[in-house]
């Protein structure tokens, strides 16, 4: 996910320099036609109003590669939290959670479940995973 983030990041800041570019060559083709003499206010006036555009419509590109900057940062920052152990204590004892955010989770939840053994009295057991579902001994209705 992340390299097309950065693909697309690239694309997009590329493109809207070029935009930004040409907008200002624009503007800088017109005034250079009226300095030069040129009598046709109509081209004058066309070469400015599509130079602004083009460097407006670069500044929204520009804007537009941020969020998929702040998108790869976001997905950088998730990576690391997703691997980077967690430690936890509860009641005076330090667990260390590590792997993914499932592992994590199903480690917290034995955790817990151990804890809720000791207090009640009874025994811990580990905790029973649903078996799988086979849909092709399924009835066919």
């Amino acid at each position: 996910m992340s390299r097309d983030e950065s693909i697309r990041y690239q694309e997009l800041k590329r493109s809207a320099r070029l935009r930004q570019l040409l907008g200002a060559a624009a503007i800088i083709g017109a005034i250079v036609y009226e300095g030069s003499g040129g009598s046709n206010s109509a081209i004058t006036n066309t070469a400015i109003l599509g130079g602004v555009e083009g460097i407006r419509s670069g500044f929204g590109l520009s804007t537009e590669a941020d969020m998929h900057q702040d998108s790869i940062r976001e997905l950088g920052e998730s990576f690391d939290n997703e691997v980077e152990p967690l430690v936890v204590e509860v009641e005076g004892q330090t667990a260390r959670l590590t792997g993914s955010a499932e592992e994590k989770y199903q480690e917290w939840r034995r955790l817990l479940h151990e804890i809720y053994a000791v207090e009640t009295g009874g025994v811990y057991e580990e905790m029973a995973q649903p078996s799988p579902v086979n849909l092709s001994e399924s009835p066919v209705n």
